[in-house]
């Protein structure tokens, strides 16, 4: 996890992207928006709602509408790029859900 005292954008990334691989929102599995920033310090959590959209944007997660807000999961065609990101920053992590 993040420390408080710095947020670097790429890092913010990784814990995102680290996040939704742990929780499993890939394919059928989603995270609302609102629930994206959650388990993070206060202080971030902007932090991670603007890596979060990034990273849509890069083509990391999807994104689409749902209800009353966006929800988010993995791009599961993406899935090995993301493992190497997240394997980079949590080299201890076991990615061998997939």
């Amino acid at each position: 996890m993040l420390s408080r005292d710095s947020v670097d954008d790429e890092r913010v990334e990784a814990d995102v992207l680290w996040k939704f691989f742990r929780s499993k929102f890939i394919g059928k599995h989603h995270c609302y928006e609102s629930d994206v920033p959650k388990g993070f310090p206060p202080e971030i959590r902007s932090s991670i709602l603007d890596a979060a959209k990034r990273l849509v944007k890069k083509g990391f997660l999807e994104a689409f509408p749902k209800q009353r807000e966006m929800v988010y999961r993995l791009n599961l065609k993406r899935i090995d790029e993301i493992k190497a990101i997240i394997k980079k920053y949590f080299p201890e992590v076991n990615l061998n859900l997939f």
